[in-house]
């Protein structure tokens, strides 16, 4: 993987910046947690079950029913923006299906005597309740509510008009822990809304709930307490916060809290966390306050919280942000974090124009054996302008550039094909998101996707963007397994120790090392990977760009037959930043990619070990 230093006198990427300064997210641990299965009844801030979802703002009591009525969904937290006549609202929504669908409803400009009827009876629970002062004096609310039947069923309890000490005295007499924290004022005088449920039995749950905190008290307060925010409420006397947090009673999944981020800013959190947000709040115009929980596959949960956790907690989805990817071949997208997001792939982006060679050679107008101008600047140079000596046949700058990403090489390629050809290449297969432009090496102007890297593997793959000896040759010229056999290691070290790592770790009880080699036999690897580093100023604050994509075949095994399924993978790090960099540092980022470069394979190779020693590989022995 070459890395290359460089300084941009006018570097575009601006560190993003929170309105309040606090810690911009929490996760709960340093664990890899994975979605856990669904769980009947469960409440919509505790489950992580994925789910389509949406959040809108500025919507208007019709725009709301539309949503609801042409998307099938289901409200889950609502936030009044104006207290005025049309109200608009900010809500967070669900799909009205799988285990999350629910009988629902919801309402507003609700007075005192409406919430009495409604409850009457309890067979409804509020899911949401805010209350907010339209005139002096005279206070209304907006609730969501759900039926409180069947698995849905709770002891529950609301309360208005109360002071912060009454809030404890109504938890305390009902046994009951909050749910819903709300704080308003009426005639000038601080109050509180609280919605309880009772804390026993399978509800139960350590709760701690807090008035007045800032956002740097809430993220002690997290960390003291082990705990993770279920809800959070400006107080709009104060503009600190009323908070409510809870222990987990198993393993969380990812989790995250944000403070006072443009509808832009979350958009992007969104994107890098896979979430859903559980809880919305506003803090002006275009600012806004939320709790979210996983919403990922577990593949991309657990993998996508190794790269956040990895860089310290830096992504942001803009200027610094981290994705994954893993579909297979012929078969559907398995994992995918920030798959359309366009980053900085520095030497990855040769599979482009090792692609473009080898359709000419597959269509003979080029020769492997053909001579190109040969340029010596050096693997790792910035090769412009060229050093030219001699030429050298087209497969020994292929095999250069892909096995070892030899800038001079690679610039030999692009001299000889024409980079506009390269980018015609990658619009003519569907790579829409991604260009090239820059003498690799030299500078930071390329785009790539995981979506589009995983369009050109899977066309090689699948036959047709490649076949026959040209695929082969394509293959053999790639780092990965063939250069291993080769030459001992592959230029990143996923093939090995990578891989052998993982099957080390997920191998089957009782699978020997000879049945583990033979697994190994057949599997398959072919990647690019590559990685720049930019100064900022001063080359002690640098941004790093590391990236790898690749097609990896295991093996899958039924009775007596195997069969080799292959996967379209890939990991970013895009614009991670170390402010006390030197030369040769281990960086966040190198350590980071190092131990995530081949984890989005795990799941799959788990259950091709298991598939094949029970049922291929055991009964060879035994017999």
């Amino acid at each position: 993987m070459s890395r290359k230093v460089s300084l941009l006198i006018a570097l575009s990427l601006i560190m993003f910046a929170l309105t309040l300064l606090s810690p911009n997210l929490v996760p709960i641990s340093n664990a890899a947690p994975a979605a856990p299965d669904a769980v009947a009844g469960e409440d919509d801030r505790e489950s992580s079950t994925p789910t389509g979802w949406y959040w809108y703002y500025g919507q208007t009591a019709t725009e709301i029913a539309n949503l609801v009525s042409t998307l099938n969904l289901r409200i889950v937290d609502l936030n009044v923006e104006t207290t005025t006549v049309p109200h608009t609202f900010a809500a967070a929504f669900v799909a009205n299906t799988g285990v999350y669908a629910k009988t629902w409803d919801w309402a507003y400009d609700l007075n005192d005597s409406d919430i009495a009827s409604l409850i009457a009876g309890a067979t409804i629970r509020f899911i949401s309740f805010k209350a907010y002062e339209i005139s002096p004096g005279n206070v209304r609310y907006a609730a969501v509510w759900i039926d409180n039947t069947g698995a849905d069923v709770k002891n529950w309890h609301v309360f208005v008009g109360q002071s912060q000490a009454g809030v404890g005295t109504q938890l305390a007499a009902f046994n009951s822990r909050p749910v819903q924290l709300t704080a308003y004022l009426e005639s000038g005088v601080r109050k509180y809304a609280v919605v309880m449920i009772a804390n026993t039995g399978a509800d139960f749950r350590q709760t701690w709930y807090y008035f007045d905190k800032t956002p740097a008290e809430i993220s002690t307060l997290v960390t003291s307490n082990s705990a993770r925010v279920t809800d959070l409420d400006r107080d709009p006397t104060t503009g600190k916060y009323s908070v409510i947090m809870e222990s987990w009673p198993t393993q969380p999944p990812n989790w995250w809290h944000l403070y006072g981020v443009s509808a832009s800013q979350l958009g992007n959190y969104i994107n890098q966390f896979a979430g859903r947000i559980i809880d919305i709040n506003e803090c002006g115009a275009d600012c806004f306050t939320v709790a979210m929980l996983d919403n990922a596959d577990p593949i991309t949960a657990r993998v996508g919280h190794m790269l956040r956790v990895g860089i310290g907690g830096q992504a942001d989805g803009n200027t610094v942000a981290v994705g994954l990817y893993l579909k297979e071949v012929g078969g559907p997208t398995l994992a995918a974090l920030e798959k359309n997001f366009a980053y900085q792939p520095a030497s990855s982006i040769k599979v482009v124009e090792h692609l473009y060679a080898m359709r000419r050679v597959k269509a003979g107008t080029s020769n492997l054996t053909d001579p190109i101008v040969h340029y010596t600047n050096g693997a790792g140079s910035c090769p412009n302008p060229p050093t030219i000596s001699g030429t050298e046949p087209l497969t020994t700058a292929l095999k250069a550039m892909m096995r070892v990403s030899d800038n001079a090489r690679t610039r030999e390629i692009s001299d000889t094909f024409g980079v506009l050809n390269f980018n015609n290449l990658m619009q003519s297969i569907g790579m829409a998101n991604s260009q090239m432009g820059e003498i690799i090496g030299c500078g930071g102007n390329n785009m790539l996707t995981l979506a589009d890297a995983g369009k050109l593997y899977e066309g090689v793959a699948n036959g047709s963007l490649l076949s026959g000896q040209t695929r082969e040759d394509f293959y053999y010229l790639m780092a990965g397994k063939e250069q291993a056999l080769e030459t001992g290691g592959d230029f990143t070290g996923i093939w090995k120790p990578a891989i052998d790592q993982i099957i080390s770790q997920e191998h089957p009880l009782g699978m020997t090392t000879i049945m583990t080699q033979t697994y190994k036999s057949k599997m398959r690897l072919n990647y690019k990977a590559g990685g720049y580093t930019f100064c900022q100023g001063t080359c002690t604050d640098v941004r790093e760009y590391i990236s790898v994509t690749g097609l990896v075949q295991i093996p899958f095994c039924s009775g007596a037959t195997m069969t080799l399924r292959q996967f379209a993978f890939g990991t970013f790090l895009h614009g991670v930043e170390d402010m006390s960099w030197f030369s040769g540092k281990n960086t966040l980022a190198d350590q980071t990619f190092n131990a995530t470069k081949a984890e989005v394979m795990r799941e799959q190779i788990r259950a091709g070990l298991a598939s094949c020693f029970f049922q291929t590989l055991l009964p060879l022995v035994m017999r």
